[in-house]
């Protein structure tokens, strides 16, 4: 194995890794894959595989002389370095060899961190709290006529039941649509409350952390209407866990509370309230959808006892005296650790999407996600019976970005994130290879009809749109595919089908796949090292009078990398021509927003400005002139525009349209779409 590789597996106490690389000396190195292969497939867990040295037997399952305090196991942590890269995983598979000459070789196969997340989540949502050991659990998916809520956790705990003399909670309404469970309203009115409550015994609660979660349809709530675990005496209200009106509040004899203000909308959300205790703080953090809205503080007179915490009450309370509302709950929870079913839920964007998920998944940490990606609206998954992963690649090719790792720290003690990319592209190289120099032999070039048809329908969870191109039907018939993506606006789904049929048209050559070694490149271990998916590659020197081109731009997909001593450290790297930009038409910007500005003054005689932007999906149109632009209290018409160079662009203007008077224009004036008047006849 090359000196600059180090591998670490989870063998010490409790699972810590220990440097195991004097063990990994063979000749086949380390091979890795990642990414994809092609624009058109979903990407894979990442893959890491290299051979253990056995003669000794340290790594052999059940051996009780082994040096190590754990054994090596499927699910055992795994971290790789390998010039500073370090890839973080845990392992999936232990191969021992048949042959007589080769029995102490052990092949190990590891995932990465989107390993952990290639595993059912659950057959059915409520199992969720099997794996969380919840204190207390409310499915509330109990039958109509049955009056009353079984607690159902196994720890013995009470069923919630009518507080008098509130009205009664209704049973077997339809229920959250990503659960097949039923759910319970609370019908108050403006001369009633309605209001269900279990009282103790409780089983024992090791406290002070834990958390409360449902799902709730909570709308026109007012200051008397909660949710709680209460750990006061009876009409106290002293809620340990506490979701009361449009806020978070917590408090107990002698605590102060703090509150967080959040909207409603009048849909069905997952909420989680999560608590931790320091000192004589607490802090409580609201997650709606696992995306956290708010936090509150709380602080204790003295010294918070395990018996002082234990819960005397909880209630679901929908407050009278505003008039006639319902609001609805299932699957109420007091646990240990926050129960994250949010993943079911409808996040409004991707990126919450991508964050929810990621909640959901043990070990995974959201870190960058592109301010770029699409605000267009989105719709539940279907979450039964599938993984976080597969609900991550629907994202991924909603957005068609990508989603890649980045670990920092150390060989022992590593963190890893997880990085989504916006559909949008860069316009700088991060990678320049020469074609007759930097590369192992010629590049792979195809031109092809695999991912071609003449219609593509983008199905959405409430939606679909089809678009069809009828010029293909002589390359391809009437052939025709769907997709399942996450877009709710039929719109979206149009300009989702429509790019998705430019990118399989293929009617130029492309370069599909390149093969590098470093021992015979220019090309450096740390350039390659260093890309992250979505950088853009450029091959230069290309054979002219063959291909019809000397320079192809593609950006990068994926790889597959071996580094060993027999060939040197080796590199497949996928990449896909670079194309206009994918369309998904939904943003939260009006016209221009306030994206674009001036980059220098404008003086009043200028017939050219140039404009900056803070967004590159916000720019100026440059083949549709001429058109109107409002600067200040001055309108100007574009008759040319070139296109968009890093962030700005250079217009030439004719001044003072529509009767407006040229004037002078400082730096950084907010330029915008001229909007039309509003005229009566």
């Amino acid at each position: 194995m090359s000196t600059t590789q180090q591998i670490a597996l989870g063998l010490g106490a409790a699972g810590a890794l220990v440097d195991v690389s004097a063990y990994c000396t063979g000749p086949e190195g380390v091979a890795y894959s990642y990414g994809r292969q092609s624009e058109f497939r979903d990407p894979n867990p990442g893959q890491v595989t290299f051979i253990l040295d056995n003669y000794d037997g340290r790594f052999t399952p059940g051996n009780l002389s082994t040096p190590y305090a754990s054994p090596l196991t499927e699910g055992t942590a795994v971290c790789w370095s390998i010039g500073g890269r370090l890839v973080s995983g845990m392992v999936s598979a232990i191969g021992f060899a048949s042959s007589e000459t080769e029995w102490g070789r052990v092949t190990i196969t590891c995932g990465d961190i989107f390993y952990f997340a290639n595993r059912t989540l659950v057959g059915d949502i409520a199992a969720t709290m099997a794996s969380t050991n919840a204190w207390l659990y409310w499915s509330l998916n109990d039958a109509a006529s049955s009056g009353q809520a079984a607690e159902t956790s196994g720890n013995g705990g009470p069923s919630l039941t009518t507080q008098p003399p509130g009205n009664p909670g209704v049973f077997g309404l339809p229920g959250v649509p990503a659960t097949t469970d039923t759910q319970m309203a609370l019908p108050a009115t403006a001369a009633a409350a309605a209001a269900m409550q279990a009282t103790g015994p409780f089983p024992v609660i090791n406290y002070p952390a834990g958390s409360l979660g449902f799902w709730g349809l909570w709308y026109t709530p007012n200051a008397a209407s909660f949710v709680e675990i209460d750990s006061g005496p009876s009409g106290s209200y002293a809620g340990f866990w506490r979701f009361q009106g449009s806020s978070v509040s917590f408090g107990a004899p002698g605590w102060t509370s703090g509150g967080t203000t959040v909207a409603f909308d009048g849909l069905t959300h997952y909420f989680a309230l999560g608590t931790t205790y320091a000192g004589t703080t607490f802090t409580a953090t609201l997650y709606i959808d696992g995306v956290a809205a708010g936090t509150s503080t709380g602080t204790v007179a003295g010294t918070l006892t395990n018996a002082l915490a234990q819960p005397k009450y909880v209630r679901l309370f929908a407050g009278d005296g505003t008039g006639s509302y319902s609001p609805s709950f299932s699957h109420f929870s007091h646990s240990p650790v926050l129960i994250h079913e949010e993943y079911a839920a409808s996040p409004t964007t991707t990126a919450n999407r991508v964050r929810a998920l990621a909640q959901a998944v043990p070990g995974m940490t959201i870190g960058t996600l592109d301010p770029n990606i699409s605000t267009a609206p989105i719709g539940p998954p279907t979450a039964s019976n599938v993984t976080a992963w597969s609900l991550m690649c629907d994202a991924v090719r909603t957005e068609q970005g990508h989603l890649y790792a980045a670990t920092t720290g150390t060989l022992l003690s590593p963190s890893t994130t997880v990085n989504m990319r916006a559909r949008t592209r860069p316009t700088a190289v991060t990678l320049t290879l020469d074609a007759a120099a930097d590369i192992e032999g010629l590049p792979q070039i195809d031109r092809d009809v695999t991912n071609l048809y003449a219609t593509i329908t983008a199905s959405g969870p409430s939606n679909s749109a089809a678009a069809t191109d009828r010029a293909a039907v002589a390359r391809v018939g009437a052939a025709a595919t769907s997709e399942t993506v996450t877009l709710a606006n039929p719109t979206d789904l149009l300009g989702y089908a429509q790019d998705r049929l430019q990118r399989g048209e293929n009617v130029a050559l492309k370069v599909s796949k390149v093969d590098i070694n470093t021992t015979t490149s220019a090309v450096t271990l740390a350039q390659l090292l260093g890309l992250n998916l979505g950088d853009r590659v450029r091959l230069t020197n290309l054979p002219t009078a063959a291909l019809g081109f000397t320079q192809w731009d593609g950006w990068f997909l994926g790889a597959t990398e071996v580094h060993n001593t027999l060939s040197g450290d080796v590199f497949t790297l996928y990449l896909a021509p670079v194309l206009p930009s994918t369309a998904v038409f939904d943003t939260d910007v009006f016209s221009a927003g306030t994206d674009l500005t001036l980059s220098s003054a404008l003086t009043a005689g200028a017939t050219s400005m140039v404009v900056a932007t803070a967004s590159p999906l916000t720019f100026l149109e440059t083949v549709q002139v001429p058109y109107t632009l409002q600067v200040d209290s001055e309108q100007v018409t574009v008759t040319a525009c070139t296109a968009l160079s890093g962030s700005t662009q250079t217009a030439t203007i004719t001044r003072g349209a529509n009767g407006t008077t040229p004037a002078a224009h400082a730096t950084g004036a907010l330029v915008d779409v001229a909007q039309p008047g509003i005229y009566a006849f």
